[in-house]
């Protein structure tokens, strides 16, 4: 845009015949004639141009914001959002998410075939409703945190509050695994887990000691 500051009125003249002729051709739309002229200019006029993500240039991806009203404390709330409002077949294929460095907002990546399902979503909520943010295509990155996102989309996480609805912090659940275990010698596990509330092992007695405790095997 700054480069067309620089074009000399007095040059303009020169090309009005060619404008009229490109703003008749199509029918009087001045604006599809202009963008027809910036799509030959730009060298994209033969095809259409493929979707790249803003935030690590993969093809066929299109990256989106959400801003809220007030600051957050972890970016698992915005995956919360994304979880209230999409179906899984668009919230687990959400990619790549990165908190605003104010903590207002997050930025993320969706595959460029789901892009209309998705901003069909949002658009409706936040016309219809009173919801506390704003979703966008993101034109421009803003000021990022540092990647938060080195475990992958949630799901993935391992633990801590950020995982959005992982195996840990909110959403993993209470799995067990081993319930109330035991042999015949001593007790296998202790009342563990590998994150949130799984707990694999359980406090296990023996036949000769508790009974076969609770589920412990009688041999």
């Amino acid at each position: 845009m700054k480069s067309l500051q620089e074009v000399n009125d007095k040059v303009v003249p020169l090309f009005e015949e060619a404008a009229d002729d490109l703003i008749e051709a199509e029918n009087g739309d001045y604006k599809k004639a202009l963008c027809k002229t910036l799509a030959l200019l730009s060298g994209h006029h033969k095809e259409v141009m493929i979707a790249r993500s803003m935030l690590n240039g993969q093809e066929n991806m299109v990256t989106y914001q959400i801003t809220l009203e007030k600051p957050f404390y972890a970016i698992s709330f915005v995956w919360n959002v994304i979880r209230k409002y999409c179906p899984e077949t668009i919230s687990t294929q959400v990619k790549g998410m990165r908190a605003f460095k104010d903590m207002t907002g997050a930025v993320f990546d969706v595959p460029e075939h789901l892009s209309n399902r998705i901003e069909d979503i949002f658009i409706h909520e936040c016309e219809e409703r009173r919801v506390d943010f704003k979703f966008s295509r993101a034109k421009e990155l803003p000021e990022l945190k540092e990647d938060e996102n080195k475990y992958g989309p949630p799901g993935q996480m391992q633990g801590g509050y950020g995982g959005g609805y992982g195996r840990g912090g909110y959403g993993g659940g209470y799995q067990g695994r081993g319930g109330y275990q035991g042999n015949r010698d001593y007790s296998q596990g202790g009342y563990g887990g590998s994150s949130g509330y799984q707990s694999r092992g359980g406090y296990g007695g023996s036949v000769n000691q508790y009974g076969g405790g609770y589920g412990g095997a009688s041999q």
